[in-house]
């Protein structure tokens, strides 16, 4: 690993990462009007719609656990990249060619198992050609550049999608192809020794992810053919196939959970639990609130979006500045300092109604949020073994993705129970509050000490 951090890699890096969340962003927005062409039922669209997470908690950590063991001459990573993203971005351009549900579901699944293929790969390069002491400036860096790419697909893409379905997803497709292509050609990946059995965590990953998968599956199909679950339930959670996949899900974490803890240093696992929380109030707060805008606020869905966006300008703004508070103080000090300002901005929300404040407030919280999400990734990279970077990085997307799978559905049910849109405020409070104390429990992760000044 180099001794500096160099600039130029970190802006390749992160132009594949601005392709990869242009797309993600693009997707997430438009692919639920295509899908509505075929299926009325919105709880069928937002079944689709979790493919992607489900995936995420499947084959993220196998795959990224499957890179730390591969070696070839262009590195370990990168075979993963070049094999799965070409892939992607066929089937993404194929998706608005809508010749049956059939065959753009299995387009849409197609797309989703090859981005998932070889994105923990690709994230897993920042701490694999970045030392220690520059990881979190990178990723605030890297961060910066995937807030442009939310940018690009919500501007450039609108227009685009205006004016040709088809032609808005070639153009975002290409902008992903050719990002990622870069990072491919001019990234070189450093030399790493072949990974010694002793370092069991990738092997043990692949084997519980199968076993897991395994055994929520089956849990998913007594709920779906079981008559267990009332009608106000089954209504919730929007019909009997949306709570089997939530049934799984939830049974899928807590077994990787249970059995991945002895595999994992204490410290380690606190820090996991802690971004499953922070990611549960968050997801859940950004998931109902243009509902809460609309029906507690009495304001139209897209002017909540405009509230919502601007708690990510703040964080685009704040991504750089919170990667060098950290380089000041410490990673562990700002994320428990941005979770307490998250929570103090978004508390206040449960009883404001007006309009500026609640811009303020979304401001400051955004600003909270990067140095929680700035940090937390060069954090538990710090407190892993090099050679398991791959694995590591599909744990934390393994549990942001649980999180976020999970915190609609059971939000949901608090929002139903209370009859109140802005009960998801104090419910996100007290998620923020819960990993902030959690955080306590963590040591290590820090800058190394041996690495160099930058």
């Amino acid at each position: 690993m180099q001794d500096k951090i160099d600039y130029k890699k970190i802006f390749i890096l992160g132009s594949g990462f601005l392709g990869i969340t242009a797309v993600w962003t693009f997707y997430n927005a438009y692919v639920p009007i295509l899908l509505k062409g075929f299926i009325t039922s919105s709880a069928m669209i937002g079944l689709v719609m979790t493919f992607d997470n489900i995936l995420a908690l499947t084959v993220q950590p196998v795959v990224g656990a499957l890179s730390d063991r591969t070696s070839s001459k262009t590195g370990r990573r990168k075979p993963f990249i070049a094999a799965a993203m070409p892939f992607a971005f066929l089937f993404f351009i194929f998706i608005p060619y809508r010749w049956s549900i059939i065959s753009m579901v299995a387009v849409i699944i197609a797309m989703n198992l090859a981005m998932a293929s070889f994105r923990a790969p690709l994230i897993s390069l920042m701490p694999d050609i970045v030392p220690s002491a520059g990881r979190s400036k990178a990723n605030g860096i890297i961060n910066l550049m995937g807030g442009v790419g939310a940018l690009i697909a919500f501007f450039l893409g609108a227009k685009l999608f205006d004016y040709s379905v088809n032609i808005s997803f070639l153009v975002i497709g290409s902008l992903m192809f050719i990002a990622v292509m870069l990072v491919i050609l001019r990234i070189k990946e450093p030399e790493y020794p072949p990974l010694i059995d002793e370092q069991e965590l990738p092997r043990k990953l692949v084997n519980l992810s199968l076993t897991a998968l395994l055994i929520s599956a089956v849990i998913g199909g007594i709920v779906y053919f079981g008559d267990f679950a009332g009608e106000s339930l089954l209504q919730i959670c929007g019909g009997k196939m949306q709570l089997s996949i939530i049934a799984a899900v939830l049974a899928m974490g807590i077994i990787v959970i249970t059995l991945i803890k002895p595999s994992l240093p204490e410290k380690s696992l606190y820090m996991f639990l802690a971004i499953f929380f922070w990611f549960f109030g968050y997801n859940g707060m950004e998931t109902f609130f243009t509902l809460y805008g609309k029906e507690k606020l009495e304001i139209t869905p897209g002017s909540a979006a405009m509230i919502l966006g601007a708690f990510s300008v703040a964080f685009i703004i704040f991504a750089v500045p919170a990667a060098l508070f950290a380089g000041k103080f410490s990673r562990k000090r700002i994320i428990q300092s941005g979770l307490f300002v998250i929570a103090v901005a978004v508390l206040p929300l449960f009883v404001i109604h007006d309009r500026l404040p609640i811009y303020a407030l979304m401001i400051i919280g955004g600003a909270g949020w990067a140095m929680i999400n700035i940090n937390s990734y060069p954090m538990i990279c710090d407190m892993s073994p090099e050679a398991s970077l791959g694995a590591i990085t599909g744990l934390y997307y393994f549990f942001s993705m649980f999180a976020q799978t999970v915190s609609p559905p059971l939000i949901g049910i608090v929002i139903d129970k209370t009859e109140n849109y802005a009960s998801i405020f104090p419910v996100a409070a007290g998620c923020f509050v819960i990993a902030s104390l959690l955080m306590f429990k963590v040591q290590g992760g820090e800058v190394k000490k041996d690495s160099a000044d930058l």
